[in-house]
C-alpha cells in the first residue's frame, strides 16, 4: 500500500518508478506554468496550449489531463472559437505502446520457435534412433540361429526334417546290417 502512494502522482497510480518520475518531474512544470500564466487571458491560455502541444511537452497522464482542463477552459470561453482549439495529440503514446507490444511479441515468438526448435530436433533424434533399433532387431530376428517368433515355424519345420533324414539313414543302415548278417525282424 506505501508503495502504491510512492508510485501515485497527481491522482495517477503508475505501474513503475520510472513512469512515476517522469509524471513527477511533469507535475512540477505544469505548476510553474500555473504559477506564470495570467489565466484571465484567453488567447494566453491558447498559445501556451498550443506551445505544449507543438513541443510535446504532456506525455504522462498527468500532462494529458492538465492539457485537457486547459481545453474545457478554452472551448468555454466566447472569444475563442472552437476551430482554434486544437486536438490533443497522444498518437505518439499509442505508437511507443504498440511497438512495445510488438517487441514483446517478437522477442516471444522467437523464444517459443527456439523451443519447439529444440523439441522437433530432439523428437527427430530419437525418432531416427527408435528406427535403427527396430531396423536392426529384425535383422537380428530373420538372419540369427536362435529361434525367434518370426522365424520359429521354419526353424521348427528344418528340426524335423533334419530329424526325418537322420531317422530315415538309421533305418537304412538296420535294414543294410540286417541284410549283411541276415538278421529278420
Amino acid at each position: 500500500m506505501s508503495e502504491e502512494k510512492n508510485l501515485s502522482i497527481g491522482g495517477f497510480v503508475f505501474e513503475t518508478e520510472e513512469a512515476a518520475q517522469r509524471a513527477k518531474d511533469e507535475l512540477s512544470g505544469i505548476d510553474v506554468v500555473r504559477a506564470k500564466m495570467n489565466m484571465h487571458n484567453p488567447q494566453t491560455v491558447l498559445e501556451i496550449y498550443n506551445k505544449l502541444i507543438d513541443k510535446r511537452l504532456c506525455k504522462t497522464p498527468v500532462g494529458y489531463s492538465y492539457l485537457h482542463d486547459m481545453q474545457k477552459y478554452l472551448k468555454s470561453v466566447n472569444s475563442i472559437s472552437d476551430e482554434d482549439i486544437r486536438d490533443i495529440p497522444i498518437e505518439p503514446i499509442r505508437r511507443k505502446v504498440v511497438q512495445e507490444f510488438e517487441n514483446i511479441n517478437k522477442s516471444r515468438k522467437e523464444k517459443l520457435d527456439m523451443e519447439y526448435r529444440k523439441r522437433y530436433l530432439t523428437s527427430l533424434f530419437f525418432n531416427l534412433i527408435f528406427c535403427i533399433a527396430v531396423v536392426i532387431i529384425l535383422l537380428l530376428a530373420t538372419t540369427g540361429d536362435s529361434v525367434n517368433i518370426i522365424n520359429y515355424e521354419n526353424k521348427l519345420i528344418d528340426k524335423y526334417e533334419f530329424w526325418e533324414a537322420e531317422l530315415i539313414e538309421r533305418e537304412k543302415a538296420v535294414e543294410e546290417y540286417e541284410k549283411t548278417y541276415g538278421i529278420t525282424p
